[in-house]
């Protein structure tokens, strides 16, 4: 039922639709209704329980196995499949190679800043 919505609507529009049919389950089971706008946070587990859905009817798909294999995927804390390979691995050597340029440039500009802490505004200004 959801890959029908998503193969007629567009994400967000599946997300919102989630989003309030969640809201209005939410409502009749409890006495604290909600009536006003959505809020990120019921956005957000409304991607969740899309994605969530999606994974599940994909995991009865006889390439699933194989698939799941190759990808190396991996539940997280919310029971999401996740993928734990190479791609991760890539991902983090590249974060790791960013922080030590981010980490040279700070450096650069902290010694630039207690250089014109010591000497005067003009004698610095030349070098940035």
């Amino acid at each position: 039922m959801i890959q029908d919505l998503l193969n007629k609507f567009k994400l967000w529009k599946v997300i919102r639709v989630v989003a309030w049919i969640r809201r209005f389950i939410n409502n009749c089971r409890s006495k604290l209704r909600r009536s006003n706008s959505l809020v990120t946070h019921e956005t957000q587990e409304a991607e969740e329980c899309i994605v969530k859905i999606s994974q599940n009817a994909k995991m009865l798909e006889n390439d699933y196995e194989d698939i799941s294999k190759r990808l190396g995927l991996t539940p997280d804390e919310e029971g999401i499949l996740r993928c734990r390979g190479r791609v991760t691995a890539m991902v983090d050597r590249e974060v790791k190679k960013i922080g030590e340029e981010y980490y040279q440039q700070m450096l650069q500009v902290f010694t630039l800043q207690s250089e014109t802490l010591c000497c005067t505004t003009n004698s610095a200004t030349p070098r940035i």
